[in-house]
């Protein structure tokens, strides 16, 4: 299973597409599974591979020019 396709969230600053997760300028990511364990955490990067993870939702949590963005991906 990928990650859904070109689902795009917060207005195109955060976006997933072809198993990758984009933001729309360096930022700092933090991946979580549902119990709130963090899986994987990233500094001063565009992209994000998810790939390796088991299906299921995880929550991505990304600053990206001083901004906090949220959200829940399903692989």
């Amino acid at each position: 299973r990928s990650v859904s396709q070109s689902r795009y969230l917060y207005e195109g600053k955060v976006y997933l597409s072809n198993n990758t997760l984009f933001l729309h300028a360096n930022g700092n990511v933090k991946l979580f599974d549902m119990s709130g364990r963090l899986l994987l955490q990233r500094t001063n990067v565009c992209t994000v591979d998810p790939s390796s993870f088991k299906s299921g939702v995880y929550v991505v949590k990304a600053a990206v020019e001083g901004k906090q963005l949220m959200t829940k991906i399903v692989k």
